[in-house]
């Protein structure tokens, strides 16, 4: 890690508990300097941490997600401050809320849009509202039905609270995995990823896949 020119630092530290596996890792940067980390590991534990600028670990806390929230899988600094964690478990989105300390400040679980289930649900960004409110953009990808287990991306907006606003699921020709998203600077979004179309009989290919949403999440193309 490069701080100002030549000062360079690197750590290694001993978690509270070990995640063996292949941990799904998201960090976030706080406004002095510092970071915010988690790491997860599918149904069995979570982790929130905070670190210095210096690469000094404040605090830790670990969540035994099997028997909790589930799969914990993206992160986000909010502008008052509070971190707040998106996640699933099964058909529903897990949101959590943290102070600047870690103690969680709200949990709130969603069935979204109609979904049988979700995966990967990810932060796409912060739309800023009148009088200093904000929400929170996040998308992902779950199956129509348990029958129809085609993937179609949605997309949820949340309260600075973790309170669902809205959530809307969009369906494209034969089926769409999210990849990544983004909110460009006019408060639209893109969401990009994988989608499965018709060659010929019951073949199908892979291609790529862009979906731009309006600010209100409305398919534009």
């Amino acid at each position: 890690v490069l701080s100002g020119g030549d000062d360079r630092w690197a750590v290694a530290y001993n978690q509270d508990r070990i995640i063996s596996g292949q941990p799904h890792q998201k960090i976030a940067s706080l406004a002095d300097g510092g970071l915010i980390k988690l790491n997860t590991q599918g149904a069995s534990y979570s982790q929130l941490s905070r670190w210095t600028d210096r690469g000094e670990l404040l605090w830790q806390r670990t969540w035994e997600t099997s028997s909790n929230y589930g799969r914990m899988h993206d992160i986000a600094v909010l502008p008052d401050g509070n971190i707040i964690v998106v996640g699933y478990v099964s058909n529903d989105l897990l949101a959590v809320l943290f102070d600047p300390d870690g103690n969680v400040l709200a949990e709130n679980r969603y069935d979204i849009a109609g979904r049988a289930l979700i995966y990967d649900p990810r932060i796409i960004g912060i739309a800023n509202r009148a009088a200093g409110d904000f929400s929170i953009l996040v998308a992902g990808h779950g199956a129509i039905s348990f029958a129809d287990f085609r993937m179609q991306p949605f997309v949820v907006s949340l309260d600075e609270t973790g309170e669902v606003e809205w959530a809307k699921g969009h369906e494209v020709d034969r089926e769409m995995e999210v990849a990544d998203a983004l909110m460009l600077e006019d408060g639209r979004m893109v969401l990009v990823g994988q989608a499965s179309v018709p060659t010929s009989g019951s073949l199908f290919a892979d291609a790529g896949a862009l979906l731009l949403l309006a600010p209100d999440g409305t398919c534009l193309e």
